[in-house]
């Protein structure tokens, strides 16, 4: 394994139109900034090839996330009500999505929402 490593950012940058930010990656291309002093609300670095995203909603409105393929999302609703296609979840309700490039949520109260997007693994 790797050498643990620790970061704090300050969560208030990166506003997405797609209604998710995000929050933590191992992909360079989500923050190209190369400084030591992170002022920007930039993502917190992950040593994998993944993303951490949040969203917060309020009622009626959506978040969409697009990922390529060979990838897994891992939905966990924080707080509120939301609806993941046909599915109805509550706060603490999550969802593994694998094989599928898109997912679009809506609110149906509130909601506060993470997102994981992982390598796929078929094991």
């Amino acid at each position: 394994g790797g050498i643990p490593m620790q970061e704090i950012r300050n969560t208030s940058g990166y506003p997405d139109t797609t209604g998710f930010r995000i929050i933590a990656s191992g992909f360079p291309d989500d923050d190209p900034e190369e400084e030591e002093t992170i002022r920007d609300g930039a993502p917190a670095a992950l040593l994998g090839s993944g993303r951490l995203l949040h969203t917060t909603l309020s009622t009626g409105e959506g978040a969409r996330y697009q990922t390529t393929p060979g990838r897994s999302l891992f939905l966990l609703v924080v707080s509120g009500t939301i609806t993941l296609e046909d599915t109805t979840l509550d706060a603490g309700d999550s969802a593994a999505i694998s094989e599928q490039q898109e997912l679009l949520i809506i609110a149906q109260s509130d909601a506060s929402v993470l997102l994981a997007d992982t390598a796929y693994d078929a094991s």
